[in-house]
């Protein structure tokens, strides 16, 4: 009869991490949202789970944060300088303020992170994307974008932005 490590248990209350397998993390409802941007990051966008961090550690002034989501381009060293993309994941319930909390909260980490080129803040029902761009005066700063590029690839300029969508007419969904 083979024995079970202790490692292999999942204790009551917590959640398997999906990237590394083996991190137990405390069940919450953003740590629900978190895992479940962490398997579409991998699943349907293509990114390799060893170019995704969790609760990545960066130095932010004169303190250390921690990133909710970093994914660094494939044969990149995980620094802070390399860090592609930014995702900053709260609760289901987090409402307008807190919402521009978040994505201020993610554009700060963003500008601690000097090459990241894009952005996503969710609660699970709601997400904004973000692209890192420098204007003509040379400053960098955010412009809102309708998705994530899939692994390997990059948003095109003229995809549609969420604000340009419209409901489908019932003549057109047939």
């Amino acid at each position: 009869m083979s024995q079970v490590s202790k490692a292999s248990i999942i204790q009551p209350e917590t959640i398997l991490d999906f990237i590394d397998g083996v991190t137990q993390r405390r069940d919450t409802p953003e740590e629900r949202v978190r895992q479940e941007i962490l398997k579409s990051l991998v699943r349907e966008y293509g990114y390799k789970k060893e170019q995704i961090g969790v609760e990545e550690s960066i130095k932010f002034g004169s303190n250390r944060k921690a990133v909710d989501i970093a994914i660094w381009e494939p044969n990149k060293t995980h620094t802070q300088e390399n860090i592609y993309i930014i995702v900053e994941c709260k609760d289901p319930k987090t409402k307008a303020k807190g919402k521009k909390d978040g994505v201020d909260q993610m554009h700060s980490y963003a500008s601690a992170c000097m090459n990241s080129t894009y952005g996503m803040w969710t609660n699970g029902d709601e997400l904004l994307t973000f692209r890192y761009v420098v204007d003509d005066a040379g400053k960098r700063g955010p412009e809102a974008v309708p998705d994530l590029p899939h692994a390997g690839g990059e948003v095109p300029d003229d995809a549609p932005r969420f604000d340009q969508l419209r409901p489908a007419a019932s003549d057109s969904l047939i």
